[in-house]
């Protein structure tokens, strides 16, 4: 996907369609007026910026397709509040989530025993006040960049399948 909607404020909705394998880097960033985001099957990776600053995105549901979730992909989606990351993305890069204060349901679906270790980065003040979510990632995740979830303030619950739901305050 080209840059050339970046900063459209008058974009209300966006369907990918089951054709398109990844969005580019900064593909819709600053797109604030979009509210309906639409991930058909076929949709396996998510460039760096791809969505973010774009907080107008209440609801986001990702296709199982999904592998990847790149850097920054959906900082500052504020608007964000129930997040389910699909078993078979193996990859969360930095800040990928970052200020998005509106999550207050997350979801790690339990997936496939990984083949690399896991490679959790944390920084001095953790992965956000609520990165305790990582203590316990699905199986198939292998990697999350430092601070994917930084100051996601709002997250009160976090369910790992295997480990089952934990309470945040």
């Amino acid at each position: 996907m080209p840059r050339r909607y970046r900063g459209r404020t008058g974009i209300t909705e966006v369907c990918i369609p089951a054709s398109v394998r990844s969005i580019g880097p900064h593909a819709f960033k600053g797109c604030t007026g979009i509210n309906t985001l639409r991930l058909a099957e076929g949709l396996e990776s998510i460039g760096a910026g791809a969505f973010e600053g774009c907080t107008g995105i209440v609801s986001l549901r990702f296709p199982e397709s999904l592998r990847s979730i790149q850097n920054s992909a959906f900082a500052s989606c504020t608007g964000i509040t129930s997040l389910c990351i699909p078993q078979r993305v193996h990859s969360v890069g930095t800040w990928a989530f970052r200020h998005c204060r509106g999550i207050t349901d997350l979801d790690l679906q339990e997936g496939p025993q990984p083949t690399a270790d896991l490679n959790v980065e944390e920084e001095e003040e953790g992965l956000g006040s609520n990165g305790a979510c990582y203590k316990t990632p699905q199986e198939g995740l292998r990697s999350i960049g430092l601070g994917a979830f930084f100051m996601c303030t709002g997250q009160q619950r976090a369910v790992n399948h295997e480990a089952g739901v934990g309470e945040f305050s």
